[in-house]
Order: C-alpha cells, then sequence, then structure tokens
C-alpha cells in the first residue's frame, strides 16, 4: 500500500510539474500585456528624407497645429507623442525662438472643435533662434504620463504658442506628410485666440509628421493563464502537504518564482 502510495504521489507531482513547464512556456511565449502599439506618419516623412513638406508655427506663423487621431484597436493608454520642428531663418518672422506647449483633449469629429478638460498639458518647450541658414528638424518626444484612452472614441494632440506670445513674430516649420497613413483623423489649424480655442472650429489640414505610443490592454487569456499557474501552484503545495505532513512541509524553504 505504501508502495502505490508513493508511486501515485510521484505521478501526481510529475504531472503538476509537466503543467507548470508547460505554463512557463506559453507565458515566454504569450506577448507582454503592455506591448506597444504605434500610429505613425513620421516613418515615410523621414524615408523621403524630410521633405519640403511642412507649415508656419509660432506668432509670425499659425499659432495652433493639432493632430487628431482614433487610438488603435485594444489600446489602454497614450504614453508618448514625438513631432518634428525646423526653426525659421526668414527675417519677416522676426528672428525670435518659438515656445509652445503641447496639448492632448478629446475631439469632436462633427463640430471641429476640442472636447472637454485637457487630458494632458505639457511644461513649457522651447525652440531657440538659430543663423543657420539651413537648420535639420528637431524631434521632440514628450511623455504623457499613460494617458487613458478608448479605441471608439477621437483625441487631438496640438501645439500652442498662443500662451506665449511677445509681439515679435518669431515662427518654425512643423512637419507635414500629404495625405500620410490612415489614423482615424486629420491635421487641423487654429488661428482663433487663446480664449477661443476650445470653442471655436478648428480647420483641416495635412497630417502632422508624428509617432503616437500606445500600451495595450491585457488580453483576457493572459488573466487566464496567470489563474491556471496559481491553480497549479496550489495543487502542488496540497499533494506535498499530504506526501510530507504538515509538521515536515513547514521545514520547507518557500518556494520563489523569479522571472
Amino acid at each position: 500500500m505504501k508502495l502505490y502510495s508513493s508511486l501515485n504521489f510521484l505521478r501526481r507531482l510529475h504531472f503538476l510539474k509537466s503543467v507548470l513547464f508547460v505554463l512557463v512556456g506559453i507565458a515566454a511565449l504569450t506577448p507582454r500585456a503592455d506591448a506597444q502599439l504605434v500610429l505613425d506618419t513620421a516613418s515615410e516623412w523621414l524615408a523621403a528624407g524630410m521633405s519640403d513638406a511642412g507649415g508656419p508655427f509660432g506668432e509670425g506663423g499659425f499659432p495652433a497645429w493639432g493632430q487628431s487621431f482614433a487610438p488603435p484597436a485594444g489600446a489602454a493608454t497614450l504614453d508618448s507623442f514625438s513631432f518634428w520642428l525646423q526653426m525659421s531663418t526668414n527675417s519677416s518672422d522676426g528672428f525670435d525662438d518659438v515656445d509652445f506647449v503641447a496639448k492632448v483633449y478629446r475631439w469632436n469629429a462633427e463640430t471641429l472643435t476640442l472636447s472637454g478638460e485637457p487630458l494632458y498639458v505639457s511644461d513649457p518647450q522651447h525652440l531657440p533662434y538659430t543663423a543657420d541658414p539651413s537648420p535639420p528638424f528637431e524631434r521632440f518626444t514628450l511623455q504623457l504620463g499613460n494617458i487613458p484612452v478608448n479605441p471608439t472614441e477621437s483625441y487631438i494632440f496640438f501645439l500652442s504658442a498662443y500662451e506665449f506670445f511677445n509681439g515679435i513674430p518669431g515662427a518654425s516649420t512643423v512637419g507635414l506628410v500629404f495625405p500620410g497613413p490612415d489614423v482615424g483623423g486629420l491635421g487641423y489649424i487654429s488661428e482663433s485666440s487663446l480664449a477661443e480655442l476650445s470653442t471655436q472650429p478648428w480647420y483641416p489640414f495635412s497630417k502632422l509628421a508624428f509617432v503616437a505610443e500606445f500600451a495595450a490592454v491585457p488580453e483576457s487569456s493572459t488573466y487566464g493563464l496567470l489563474g491556471a499557474f496559481v491553480l497549479a501552484v496550489i495543487s502542488l503545495r496540497r499533494i506535498l502537504l499530504r506526501a510530507l505532513g504538515k509538521d515536515q512541509f513547514q521545514h520547507l524553504e518557500p518556494l520563489r518564482l523569479e522571472r
């Protein structure tokens, strides 16, 4: 009887070990729950050598440029947004730096207006004036702090120089793509005023050259896999308790699972 119990115990132990190995293998092959999802119009623009496609941004150009978009399926948060600016060297622009902030709002695609309160407002950003006759485009990447988003809704990311008007019409060039890949929205400009920025309609224009990174929603299979793993560990512990006795089991080192 003891021999049969021992064999039975070993069989069950071997089976549970096999289950654990399978679960660990599946976990290793399963995409991470925080895998990146990306909207990208900049790749083709960069591949074309950052062509002359661009629009004037700043006090000497359009004071606000935006890009509306729909988050990709499965997106849970908007994590970062990249865009490109080039300092203008046109003498009519006043030779001034360009200061601005970036903002994210929900977007009403029917009225072409901002919706609700801001979801994100950046610290002031700065593009200094340069005497270089051919200044390069500079990439700005803002970490947005994991803004919750819904793939069924529309949003807009925009740059605003309204807050820094000083009477000197400095300007930069914002990178644009024509027409660019489908990102669930268009580029927009505003030339109203800071007070009317959230109430007046924006004007559709070309898309910004941008890269937006999102974090994915954890799939239900991820939770199921975790639950199966926990149950397997609990079952293994019960078998060991029965085979060794509670007193002996208490002297065993705790099981540590390292990634």
